[in-house]
């Protein structure tokens, strides 16, 4: 079980070729990935290969992609597929891969956001959650 990130160009769980790692947690890393049959752009989280030993974060890991899964908002991710990599070990979910800019890059580019922008962004923050906790 490798702690190392996963190889552009690679396939993973024999239906995902990954492009790019997008970001990486304390949990996973997340990559952008090409599904091999339908050629669609997603985005796969993978947990990373040295915390795999831990049923506690395995089940964590598991207990995310099964309530984000049920989850149906405007203001949170879909969760396509979930599953584990025969050759890594490796769980993983895919979701659909967003585009845009980050929050924290908008406001280092702008700055301060104005009021309005921010109740918007809390509100929809809020929705999420509620759905998310309803779940």
């Amino acid at each position: 079980m490798s702690t190392q990130a996963l190889a552009d160009g690679s396939v993973f769980a024999n239906r995902y070729r990954i492009v790019r790692c997008l970001a990486r947690g304390g949990m996973g890393a997340v990559y952008e990935v090409i599904h091999l049959d339908t050629k669609r752009r997603r985005a796969l989280k993978a947990m990373h290969g040295h915390i795999l030993h831990s049923e506690e974060l395995r089940e964590r890991f598991h207990r995310e992609a099964r309530v984000a899964a049920e989850v149906e908002s405007d203001f949170i991710v879909d969760v396509f597929d979930t599953g584990v990599d025969d050759a890594t070990g490796m769980p993983f979910l895919c979701m659909e891969l967003l585009r845009g800019e980050e929050l924290s890059r908008r406001i280092k580019r702008l700055g301060r956001l104005p009021a309005d922008e921010v109740a918007l962004f809390l509100h929809q923050t809020a929705l999420a959650l509620d759905k998310t906790h309803q779940a």
